[in-house]
């Protein structure tokens, strides 16, 4: 006879199948310790993705409820264009905060959220690639979909 194995639920990975990516926003921030760093504007690129418990509705229905990027670009705009920061993690986590808000007040709370902020050229001449921040709210445990 062979073993059953059974799990609680609680013991069973969270698994995430369905991914939406937004890629390489570019924009011009205020960002940087010093103050002389922050006087001009600098480009930052911000790519985020969405992980789905469940496929969204819109990915059967062409007319289904779905997640309006544009309107989250506009919120990161605003954002970024009325305010100075020192430190790129920090804008990393109010960009989160600003997408997770508009997540939430939308009741797509069990949706995930991966974010990568780059400083693309640092006023440091050895530094080529930039430098980024990732955060991310996916549970230690998250299976989910291959970002390529």
């Amino acid at each position: 006879m062979a073993a059953q194995i059974f799990y609680k639920e609680s013991e069973l990975s969270s698994h995430y199948g369905s991914m939406f990516t937004v890629e390489r926003i570019e924009m011009m921030a205020h960002l940087g310790y010093y103050d002389d760093e922050r006087a001009r504007r600098q480009p930052v690129e911000i790519t985020f993705r969405l992980y789905f418990p469940k496929a969204p509705e819109c990915f059967g229905n062409d007319t289904g409820k779905f997640i309006d990027y544009q309107k989250v670009i506009v919120l990161f705009e605003e954002m970024i264009i009325t305010r100075e920061y020192r430190l790129i993690e920090y804008l990393t986590h109010q960009l989160y905060q600003v997408l997770r808000e508009f997540l939430d007040v939308r009741g797509e709370q069990e949706v995930k959220i991966w974010m990568a902020v780059t400083k693309l050229k640092p006023d440091i001449p050895q530094m080529q690639g930039g430098a980024k921040y990732i955060y991310c709210d996916l549970p230690n445990d998250a299976v989910i979909v291959h970002a390529c």
